[in-house]
């Protein structure tokens, strides 16, 4: 395998940090230069357009897949030479273009066409549900003897659809060719199932017939899992997965509730759904992804028969009114904050001040959730979106917690990697009631998993978007679940973004429940918010393969899984209603005489969060947060007020640095 680079920097730390070349060039001699040939090869992490010429003569581009794979390139007649061949791959370079690292390697000459390659040998497989012993719409994942993905050939189109290792399959059948060699078989459904796999070694002429089965490990009892951000080729016009093929991956990842959000048009597959046989195994939800030269929001459900939301906004509160003309809108979600497009990114330094959840701006953001896990779209930090979610509570905003992918594509960004599961009441899962569970959605009754799924129960009763009237000690219960080709490792229960509690969880290789445990915490002494995140290690299996982060800040990535609970809401007051940390701050500054030294003391009594937003309500009332009156005032506070006010003004700096 040969390391080549686009570019002068190092993209990832996994690679060399010098590169000895910026294009692969192999030359060579032929005996015979007549016939049919097709070039293989081996590549890893392609995400530029990198050309394969052939004596200069153009036989195409990589496939575009970060992923280990095999390509193939069948050689045009009259191309080849008998001497002096030259096989040359380079980066199609684009203006400002960052870095792409990729290896290439295991190049081979076969004296074959493409078709008749892949045609040696034929395979069939079924998969079938453990419990039941019926066949399940499913992923088929094959590897060759290094672990890179093979190109097949469906043989027969119906209910199925492929790219590179890849098939899936609407009725739990599949019919392919291969070339003769070893190969790894997975089957898979997503992230509530086992997977099976199988070793296979094929001659040419063979016809193999498997039967795999794959078990439903995740319970999610009282749950329904939901991906609210897909794309399709067909009305988005990029990406890869048409409509068709969009409704074969989502039935082979095992989603119950997607949400079609194809940019600024409302979709609606229920019929496609139906004529294709497929709406026993889900329903799907008719949304929008509203997207604007100020960031993209989606929007659901929505009519597919009336007016989109008009997208020519130059603020988030013309977009707001926008969106408030779109009939039965209940979900606006906030899309990937913390991406850049167009030039606009929505929590930027200049425009928002994270550790406060605090707007520059000056508009009214239009959303009741936000992305806090988008697996197409991951962030350097994976924690980075859920913490800016914490403190935009904090702050006020009452936002549902998301999960999703944003796939476009078939194979490339799994669709319903990250997914939202909502509180569903319905335990018959051939009935679904699309009104309440939106409804639970926009209450923020959710979790998010991102190979993981996490449960929190305050007082045996209570639950994520719940009020609790807390009159004692608090008793949580919490639960970590997983399929078994995943693990967890840690669990932490923050209030109000601080972490209060937090334990180790040991190996365990079983799908199902892979932690259980209880705390008990004193009654706050003011209203707080509680979450619960599991985290687990990265995956490494090729059925379920993550992506490097998006806009990414640094060459180091450390991925890991995720189960985030929607936020449970402790009425430590008991005056009926939830009070954020900025509403207490707020309430404390006015009752303080407009006395710094007075507003410094009382905010002992109150946590972290609340002197971070005690530090904006001075800042919003032209205080200098890094005057010496604050300095001096905060001298002989304690450490958690420092702390506070240390944070803000850190961040604060920052974006006025950059007014």
């Amino acid at each position: 395998m040969h390391h080549i680079r686009s570019g002068t920097t190092r993209e990832w730390s996994d690679f060399p940090l010098i590169a000895k070349d910026s294009q692969l060039i192999i030359n060579f001699d032929l005996n015979d230069d007549s016939g049919s040939a097709t070039i293989s090869l081996r590549q890893y992490d392609i995400s530029q357009t990198w050309q394969v010429f052939l004596n200069e003569h153009p036989l195409g581009n990589l496939t575009l897949d970060e992923k280990d794979m095999i390509d193939y390139f069948e050689i045009p007649p009259g191309i080849f030479r008998k001497k002096d061949n030259t096989l040359r791959i380079a980066v199609k370079i684009a203006k400002d273009q960052n870095s792409d690292d990729i290896l290439i390697g295991q190049l081979l000459l076969i004296r074959q066409a493409i078709d008749q390659l892949l045609g040696e040998s034929k395979v069939e497989v079924s998969v079938r549900d453990a419990n039941t012993d019926g066949f399940l719409p499913s992923r088929i994942t094959i590897v060759d003897q290094h672990g890179s993905l093979q190109p097949v050939a469906i043989l027969n189109e119906d209910h199925l659809t492929a790219r590179t290792g890849i098939v899936y399959t609407g009725n739990g059948h599949a019919s392919f060719s291969l070339p003769a060699g070893s190969y790894k078989i997975y089957a898979s459904r997503g992230f509530e199932y086992g997977a099976d796999s199988i070793f296979i070694n094929v001659k040419s002429g063979d016809l193999i017939q498997k039967t795999l089965s794959i078990r439903h490990e995740v319970p999610a009892t009282g749950w329904i899992s939901c991906d609210p951000h897909i794309h399709t080729l067909t009305y988005s016009g990029h990406g890869d997965a048409t409509v068709r093929d969009r409704v074969l991956t989502i039935a082979g990842e095992g989603l119950r509730l997607p949400v079609m959000t194809d940019h600024n048009t409302a979709v609606n597959i229920d019929t496609i759904v139906k004529k294709m046989s497929m709406d026993g195994w889900f329903t799907p939800v008719t949304g929008n992804e509203v997207t604007t030269a100020v960031g993209h929001f989606n929007v659901f459900p929505v009519s597919s028969t009336a007016a989109v939301t008009d997208y020519h906004v130059k603020d988030w509160n013309e977009l707001s009114a926008n969106i408030r003309k779109t009939d039965s809108v209940k979900v606006v979600v906030l899309n990937h904050a913390r991406d850049e497009h167009n030039g606009f990114r929505p929590f930027d330094d200049k425009g928002h001040i994270a550790v406060a959840g605090k707007g520059l701006r000056g508009w009214a953001l239009p959303a009741n959730a936000m992305e806090v896990m988008n697996s197409g779209s991951q962030q350097t930090d994976p924690t980075q979106l859920y913490f800016d979610w914490m403190a935009m509570l904090n702050r006020g905003f009452l936002l549902a917690p998301v999960g999703s992918s944003d796939s476009h594509e078939v194979s490339r960004f799994l669709v319903g990697q990250a997914r939202t599961y909502i509180r569903n009441s319905e335990t018959n899962p051939s009935r679904v009631n699309v009104a309440e569970i939106i409804k639970n959605f926009a209450e923020g009754k959710v979790s998010v998993s991102f190979g993981l799924l996490t449960e929190i129960v305050v007082d045996s009763l209570y639950g994520a978007g719940d009020l609790v009237p807390a009159s004692g000690n608090l008793h949580i219960s919490i639960k970590v679940f997983g399929p078994s080709w995943v693990r967890a490792n840690r669990i932490t229960l923050y209030a109000n973004g601080q972490k209060i509690r937090e334990a180790l969880i040991p190996p365990n290789a079983t799908g199902g429940r892979k932690w259980q445990g209880k705390w008990i915490i004193k009654k706050p002494a003011h209203d707080v918010f509680l979450v619960a995140v599991a985290e687990g290690p990265a995956t490494h299996v090729p059925f379920w393969p993550i992506v490097r982060p998006y806009e990414h800040k640094s060459p180091d990535v450390h991925p890991k899984l995720l189960g985030i609970t929607g936020a449970v809401r402790i009425d430590a007051d008991r005056d009926g209603h939830f009070t954020c940390a900025y509403d207490y701050a707020r309430a404390i500054w006015d009752s303080s005489n407009k006395d710094i030294n007075i507003f410094i003391g009382k905010l002992a009594d109150y946590d972290e969060a609340v002197v971070i937003q005690a530090a904006a309500v001075l800042e919003e009332r032209d205080i200098d947060v890094t005057g010496m009156d604050l300095a001096k005032a905060l001298s002989n506070a304690p450490l958690k007020v420092r702390n506070g006010f240390k944070q803000f003004i850190k961040y604060w700096k920052i974006s006025q640095a950059i007014q």
